[in-house]
């Protein structure tokens, strides 16, 4: 599989926790039900947050926000991110 980075927002400041970030929303995602291609495509968005901010933790951001985002990038993205509507089985 292959997933296109997603256009960031602000210029990358610190790639330090960029793979947790995508590995910890790709198991979220999947555990939820996502495709894998979505998951990916979400998971992608995630990381490029991830990398906007110095260290991992000032970079919180809302659902709604998150999800704003990721529509921007990924037009097809019709879930939202931490939706509890696909609850793990």
């Amino acid at each position: 599989f292959h997933c296109p980075s997603a256009p960031l927002e602000k210029p990358v400041v610190d790639t330090v926790g960029a793979g947790d970030s995508y590995l910890g929303a790709f198991v979220y995602f999947m555990a939820r039900g996502l495709e894998i291609e979505e998951a990916m495509r979400k998971a992608t968005v995630i990381a490029g947050i991830s990398v906007q901010g110095k260290g991992t933790q000032p970079l919180k951001r809302s659902k709604t926000n998150t999800t704003r985002t990721a529509r921007s990038r990924f037009p097809s993205t019709n879930q939202s991110y931490g939706s509890s509507k696909n609850p793990p089985t």
